[in-house]
Protein backbone atom coordinates (compact mmCIF):
# COMPACT_ATOMS: atom_id res chain seq x y z
CA UNK A 1 0.00 0.00 0.00
CA UNK A 2 1.27 3.22 -1.23
CA UNK A 3 0.71 6.22 1.41
CA UNK A 4 -0.65 9.33 -0.13
CA UNK A 5 2.24 12.60 0.41
CA UNK A 6 -0.72 14.69 1.05
CA UNK A 7 -1.02 12.29 3.97
CA UNK A 8 2.09 11.70 5.15
CA UNK A 9 2.56 15.51 4.80
CA UNK A 10 -0.41 16.05 7.23
CA UNK A 11 0.46 13.46 9.36
CA UNK A 12 4.42 14.94 9.68
CA UNK A 13 3.24 18.18 10.25
CA UNK A 14 1.06 16.69 13.18
CA UNK A 15 4.42 14.79 14.44
CA UNK A 16 6.18 18.14 14.77
CA UNK A 17 3.58 20.18 16.45
CA UNK A 18 3.44 17.56 18.87
CA UNK A 19 7.38 17.48 19.31
CA UNK A 20 7.15 21.36 19.87
CA UNK A 21 4.32 20.78 22.34
CA UNK A 22 7.01 18.95 24.14
CA UNK A 23 9.30 22.09 24.04
CA UNK A 24 7.15 24.77 25.27
CA UNK A 25 5.89 22.62 28.10
CA UNK A 26 8.77 23.76 30.41
CA UNK A 27 7.90 27.03 29.31
CA UNK A 28 4.22 26.63 30.34
CA UNK A 29 4.48 28.80 33.20
CA UNK A 30 6.01 32.26 31.07
CA UNK A 31 3.14 35.13 30.24
CA UNK A 32 0.84 33.31 27.56
CA UNK A 33 2.96 30.60 27.27
CA UNK A 34 -0.51 28.02 28.45
CA UNK A 35 -2.43 30.12 25.11
CA UNK A 36 0.17 29.52 22.71
CA UNK A 37 0.80 25.65 23.78
CA UNK A 38 -3.10 25.24 22.91
CA UNK A 39 -2.44 27.18 19.53
CA UNK A 40 0.00 24.54 18.88
CA UNK A 41 -2.29 21.56 20.30
CA UNK A 42 -4.95 23.13 17.57
CA UNK A 43 -2.44 22.84 15.06
CA UNK A 44 -1.56 19.22 15.97
CA UNK A 45 -5.23 18.45 16.23
CA UNK A 46 -5.71 19.91 12.67
CA UNK A 47 -2.77 18.07 10.94
CA UNK A 48 -3.40 14.18 12.29
CA UNK A 49 -6.92 14.42 11.64
CA UNK A 50 -6.71 16.11 8.11
CA UNK A 51 -4.12 13.06 7.55
CA UNK A 52 -6.20 10.18 8.98
CA UNK A 53 -9.44 11.94 7.03
CA UNK A 54 -7.42 11.87 3.41
CA UNK A 55 -7.39 7.77 4.04
CA UNK A 56 -11.31 7.43 4.63
CA UNK A 57 -13.17 7.29 0.93
CA UNK A 58 -16.64 6.88 2.71
CA UNK A 59 -18.82 9.39 2.87
CA UNK A 60 -20.62 9.33 6.19
CA UNK A 61 -17.19 8.46 7.68
CA UNK A 62 -15.41 11.20 5.87
CA UNK A 63 -18.21 13.54 6.98
CA UNK A 64 -17.59 12.53 10.49
CA UNK A 65 -13.95 13.06 10.32
CA UNK A 66 -14.33 16.47 9.83
CA UNK A 67 -15.27 17.40 13.35
CA UNK A 68 -12.12 17.73 14.82
CA UNK A 69 -10.58 19.39 11.81
CA UNK A 70 -13.15 22.20 12.22
CA UNK A 71 -13.45 22.27 15.80
CA UNK A 72 -9.38 23.12 15.59
CA UNK A 73 -9.57 25.49 12.65
CA UNK A 74 -12.37 27.18 14.90
CA UNK A 75 -10.12 27.57 17.84
CA UNK A 76 -6.65 28.32 16.89
CA UNK A 77 -7.46 32.10 16.22
CA UNK A 78 -8.95 31.99 19.69
CA UNK A 79 -6.39 30.76 21.37
CA UNK A 80 -3.49 32.67 19.46
CA UNK A 81 -5.28 35.89 20.09
CA UNK A 82 -5.41 35.22 23.72
CA UNK A 83 -1.46 34.49 23.41
CA UNK A 84 -1.33 37.49 22.15
CA UNK A 85 -3.09 39.63 24.63
CA UNK A 86 -1.69 38.02 27.50
CA UNK A 87 2.17 38.14 25.94
CA UNK A 88 1.69 42.10 25.00
CA UNK A 89 0.71 43.00 28.79
CA UNK A 90 -3.22 42.83 28.14
CA UNK A 91 -3.96 39.75 30.09
CA UNK A 92 -7.39 41.35 31.33
CA UNK A 93 -8.96 41.14 28.73
CA UNK A 94 -8.51 37.57 27.99
CA UNK A 95 -11.09 37.42 30.83
CA UNK A 96 -13.22 39.83 29.51
CA UNK A 97 -17.22 39.82 28.60
CA UNK A 98 -15.56 40.02 24.66
CA UNK A 99 -13.46 37.08 24.61
CA UNK A 100 -16.52 34.99 26.03
CA UNK A 101 -18.50 36.15 23.61
CA UNK A 102 -15.77 35.20 20.90
CA UNK A 103 -15.35 31.67 22.18
CA UNK A 104 -19.33 31.46 22.31
CA UNK A 105 -19.39 32.46 19.16
CA UNK A 106 -16.70 29.71 17.60
CA UNK A 107 -18.54 27.26 19.55
CA UNK A 108 -21.46 28.13 17.25
CA UNK A 109 -19.82 28.43 14.28
CA UNK A 110 -18.15 24.81 14.90
CA UNK A 111 -21.70 23.58 15.89
CA UNK A 112 -23.19 24.47 12.75
CA UNK A 113 -20.27 23.56 10.81
CA UNK A 114 -20.28 19.69 12.15
CA UNK A 115 -24.29 19.57 11.73
CA UNK A 116 -24.08 20.53 7.67
CA UNK A 117 -25.98 17.22 6.89
CA UNK A 118 -29.34 18.30 8.94
CA UNK A 119 -29.31 22.30 7.64
CA UNK A 120 -26.23 22.77 4.74
CA UNK A 121 -26.08 26.01 6.50
CA UNK A 122 -22.49 25.85 5.61
CA UNK A 123 -21.79 23.64 3.20
CA UNK A 124 -23.51 21.67 0.60
CA UNK A 125 -23.09 18.77 -1.95
CA UNK A 126 -20.43 17.31 -0.09
CA UNK A 127 -18.44 14.41 -2.09
CA UNK A 128 -15.30 12.73 -2.55
CA UNK A 129 -12.83 13.58 -4.99
CA UNK A 130 -9.84 11.89 -5.09
CA UNK A 131 -6.29 13.74 -5.70
CA UNK A 132 -3.29 12.18 -5.90
CA UNK A 133 -4.72 9.19 -4.15
CA UNK A 134 -5.73 10.62 -1.13
CA UNK A 135 -9.74 11.56 -0.10
CA UNK A 136 -9.58 15.15 -0.70
CA UNK A 137 -13.25 16.77 -0.72
CA UNK A 138 -15.39 19.49 -2.43
CA UNK A 139 -18.54 21.01 -1.59
CA UNK A 140 -20.30 24.27 -1.94
CA UNK A 141 -19.11 27.01 0.54
CA UNK A 142 -22.24 28.52 2.06
CA UNK A 143 -22.22 31.92 3.52
CA UNK A 144 -22.20 30.85 6.82
CA UNK A 145 -18.64 29.13 6.17
CA UNK A 146 -17.38 32.17 4.61
CA UNK A 147 -18.67 34.22 7.69
CA UNK A 148 -16.78 31.22 10.03
CA UNK A 149 -13.35 31.52 8.51
CA UNK A 150 -13.51 35.27 8.22
CA UNK A 151 -13.60 35.57 11.86
CA UNK A 152 -11.06 32.77 12.44
CA UNK A 153 -9.12 34.84 9.87
CA UNK A 154 -10.17 38.17 11.74
CA UNK A 155 -9.06 36.95 15.02
CA UNK A 156 -5.21 35.87 13.67
CA UNK A 157 -4.70 39.17 12.07
CA UNK A 158 -5.55 40.73 15.23
CA UNK A 159 -3.18 38.99 17.36
CA UNK A 160 -0.63 39.73 15.07
CA UNK A 161 -1.26 43.02 14.71
CA UNK A 162 -1.12 43.25 18.77
CA UNK A 163 2.69 41.07 18.42
CA UNK A 164 4.12 43.98 15.39
CA UNK A 165 2.94 46.88 18.21
CA UNK A 166 4.77 45.11 20.45
CA UNK A 167 7.86 45.32 17.46
CA UNK A 168 7.86 48.79 17.43
CA UNK A 169 6.82 50.33 20.46
CA UNK A 170 8.78 47.56 23.74
CA UNK A 171 12.40 48.48 22.31
CA UNK A 172 14.83 46.06 20.82
CA UNK A 173 14.56 42.93 23.69
CA UNK A 174 11.95 40.97 22.26
CA UNK A 175 11.57 42.27 18.54
CA UNK A 176 12.92 39.47 17.13
CA UNK A 177 10.53 36.73 18.84
CA UNK A 178 7.49 39.05 18.80
CA UNK A 179 8.53 39.56 15.23
CA UNK A 180 8.83 36.02 14.41
CA UNK A 181 5.55 34.71 15.76
CA UNK A 182 3.04 37.95 14.29
CA UNK A 183 5.35 36.48 11.14
CA UNK A 184 4.45 33.04 11.51
CA UNK A 185 0.85 32.65 10.42
CA UNK A 186 1.14 34.01 7.10
CA UNK A 187 2.18 30.99 5.18
CA UNK A 188 -0.78 29.06 6.51
CA UNK A 189 -2.97 31.69 5.72
CA UNK A 190 -2.39 31.63 2.57
CA UNK A 191 -3.06 28.28 2.12
CA UNK A 192 -5.93 28.42 3.56
CA UNK A 193 -7.49 30.93 0.88
CA UNK A 194 -5.95 29.14 -1.91
CA UNK A 195 -8.26 26.32 -0.17
CA UNK A 196 -11.07 27.99 0.40
CA UNK A 197 -11.28 30.21 -2.74
CA UNK A 198 -10.20 27.30 -4.88
CA UNK A 199 -7.29 28.33 -6.57
CA UNK A 200 -4.84 26.61 -8.13
CA UNK A 201 -4.38 23.08 -9.61
CA UNK A 202 -4.68 21.61 -6.05
CA UNK A 203 -7.11 23.93 -4.07
CA UNK A 204 -9.25 20.32 -3.16
CA UNK A 205 -6.43 19.58 -0.74
CA UNK A 206 -6.25 21.75 1.94
CA UNK A 207 -2.67 22.51 2.48
CA UNK A 208 -2.63 24.63 5.23
CA UNK A 209 -1.89 21.90 8.04
CA UNK A 210 1.69 20.91 5.73
CA UNK A 211 2.79 24.78 6.35
CA UNK A 212 2.63 24.25 9.80
CA UNK A 213 6.22 22.83 10.09
CA UNK A 214 7.79 26.39 8.92
CA UNK A 215 5.21 28.30 11.33
CA UNK A 216 6.36 26.44 14.04
CA UNK A 217 9.94 26.81 12.59
CA UNK A 218 9.32 30.88 13.13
Amino acid sequence: MVIPWLVVGALASGVASVAFLRYLWAYRTKPGARFFIATIACEALWSVSYGAALLVFDPRLRQVMEIPIWLAINFIGVFFLAFALEYTGRGSLVRSKWMGALVALQTVHTAVVVTHPLHRFALNDYTIEPLLGAATVTYTHGPWLFVNVTGVILTIAAASFLLFDTFFSYGPLYRTQAAAVAISPALPGIAFLLWLLEIGEFWRANLTSLTFPIHLAF
